[in-house]
C-alpha cells in the first residue's frame, strides 16, 4: 500500500511498506514529520 501525504502530519505505519521500501510519496520534509517518521519506526521496532 502506497500512501499519499498531505499537509496533515501523518506517518503510515512502517510495516505496510512494499517489499522495495516504498511506503509513501508527497508530504513535506519539514522536522515534525520527520520527527514523528522516526518515531513511527521507533515505536515499530519496539513491537518486534
Amino acid at each position: 500500500m502506497i500512501f499519499r501525504l498531505s499537509e496533515e502530519l501523518f506517518s503510515p505505519p512502517p510495516y505496510l511498506a512494499r517489499e522495495d521500501g516504498l511506503l509513501a510519496f508527497g508530504g513535506d520534509l519539514s522536522v515534525d514529520r520527520l520527527l514523528l517518521a522516526i518515531h513511527s519506526v521507533a515505536m515499530h521496532k519496539s513491537l518486534l
